[in-house]
């Protein structure tokens, strides 16, 4: 009785929620992630080739809950949905590689500066980082930076409006830390493919091979 007297006092003081829909959750619900939103939250894989030639995989198509827990993160830097993509994107992970792979590191799009200050975290860094605990991949966070602060792509008016956007707005900083390595580049969505192509594009000159993992695929529509 006092055990659960206690459970309860934490759970007030230090109250759970629901990465995906913000509501309450068990104080012992690690997962962060309530029963409804689970239920769509499976596995459905979703893969496509990039302009670039890059093979992409996502862990999801984009539904209501990924949608929660990406903008969770994104925007109120709640660090339990890192955790929660993280897990969905490690079953992607071994799913694709069930026994493991050699050489290989984590690459996560890398944001702006003043964009990093303004949401006071990369989304796509602490996913990657979370991955990496998960499945012992090694981070190369700083192998690829950007260099313009670009508007966001969902201001852009379609396709071909989201490729200039992101055009030669990102560099190469450490090649050391990818030189012939299997750079497996960490996104939390892929729409048009725009940003990890060219992501991807600045990276092939050094990785020994890339690809991209995400969360979800979103279909975009104008």
């Amino acid at each position: 009785m006092k055990k659960k007297t206690k459970m309860l006092l934490i759970s007030y003081l230090y109250p759970n929620r629901c990465a995906c829909c913000g509501e309450y959750i068990n104080y012992d619900n690690d997962d962060y992630i309530c029963e409804t939103c689970e239920e769509t939250f499976e596995p459905n894989i979703r893969r496509r080739t990039l302009d670039c030639g890059v093979k992409c995989a996502a862990y999801t198509e984009y539904g209501d809950a990924v949608r929660g827990a990406i903008l969770s993160l994104k925007f109120e830097h709640y660090l339990p949905a890192a955790e929660l993509l993280a897990k969905k994107m490690s079953f992607l992970y071994n799913y694709l590689y069930p026994d493991g792979l050699e050489n290989a590191v984590f690459v996560p799009v890398p944001i702006s500066k003043r964009r990093r200050r303004k949401r006071g975290c990369n989304q796509s860094e602490k996913i990657a980082k979370e991955l990496s605990r998960l499945t012992g991949v090694p981070v190369a966070k700083n192998a690829i930076v950007k260099i313009k602060d670009n508007p966001a792509q969902s201001l852009a008016a379609d396709v071909n409006a989201r490729r200039k956007n992101v055009k030669d707005v990102y560099r190469i900083a450490d090649a050391a830390a990818i030189r012939g390595k299997h750079a497996i580049v960490v996104d939390d969505v892929v729409t048009t493919g725009s940003t990890l192509n060219e992501v991807c594009r600045v990276l092939l000159p050094y990785a020994g091979s890339v690809e991209c993992l995400t969360a979800a695929s979103a279909e975009l529509k104008y």
